[in-house]
C-alpha cells in the first residue's frame, strides 16, 4: 500500500473527517486514492476503534462507488472478513454504550422529576409563609 507512513494516516484521517463535514464524493475524488487503499485504512481504523460511525458510512460509501475495483482485488477478502469482525465488535460495543448511557439518562430523570415535586412542594410552602409574615407586618402597620 502507498500510504504506510503515520503522516499520511493522519492526513487521511483528516480528510474522513472533513466527510461528514462535506460531500463525501468531493472527499474521496480530492483523496486521490484508489478505494481499495481507502478500505484498508478504515480497517485499520476501525480496528483501533477511531470514530466508528464516521468509518462505517464512509465505508459504505467507498463500497457503492468503488465496488468493481474493491471485488477485483483478491488480496482485499482477508481485509474485508477483518472489516466484517471489527465492524460487528464495534457496533456491538457502541450499542452496550449507548444502551447504557440511555438507562443512566432515564434513572436521572426520574430522580429529578421526583425532587421537582418535593422541590416545588417546599418552594410553595415557603412562598406562603413569607406572604403571611407581609400580611401580618402590614396589619401591625396600619
Amino acid at each position: 500500500s502507498g500510504i504506510n507512513a503515520e503522516y499520511g494516516k493522519q492526513w487521511y484521517q483528516r480528510r474522513v473527517r472533513e466527510w461528514y463535514q462535506r460531500r463525501v464524493r468531493q472527499a474521496v475524488v480530492s483523496t486521490q486514492s484508489t478505494g481499495v487503499d481507502l478500505v484498508k485504512l478504515i480497517a485499520e481504523w476501525l480496528a483501533e476503534g477511531l470514530q466508528i460511525e464516521l468509518c462505517m458510512r464512509s465505508l459504505v460509501f467507498l463500497l457503492k462507488v468503488h465496488h468493481n475495483p474493491v471485488v477485483a482485488h483478491k488480496p482485499l477478502v482477508a481485509v474485508m472478513e477483518q472489516l466484517i469482525e471489527s465492524c460487528e465488535a464495534s457496533l456491538n460495543g457502541v450499542r452496550d454504550i449507548i444502551g447504557f448511557n440511555l438507562a443512566a439518562m432515564k434513572l436521572i430523570q426520574l430522580d429529578l422529576q421526583e425532587n421537582s415535586t418535593q422541590l416545588f412542594t417546599d418552594l410553595s410552602g415557603k412562598v406562603k409563609s413569607v406572604k403571611k409574615k407581609k400580611r401580618a407586618v402590614l396589619k401591625t402597620l396600619s
